[in-house]
């Protein structure tokens, strides 16, 4: 017999999974751009954290338009 999975949980675990990826990501990503002198001193990791984020949305959309 095959039980059907919680979804609250998988969807929680999910929905975590991407937050925490998302900001260790822009967080490496701040901290390596700013080692090589790539971020300018008026520019924050607010600034980085939007980029990621236009990045990551424009992937959502190629995907929802490709299936």
């Amino acid at each position: 017999m095959i039980f059907e999975q919680e979804k609250t949980f998988e969807k929680w675990g999910q929905i975590s999974g991407f937050l925490l990826s998302y900001v260790l990501f822009t967080a490496i990503l701040f901290i390596i751009m700013k080692i090589l002198g790539k971020v300018s001193e008026y520019s924050s990791a607010l600034y980085i954290a939007a980029i990621t984020l236009a990045i990551t949305f424009a992937g959502w959309l190629i995907k929802r338009l490709l299936k």
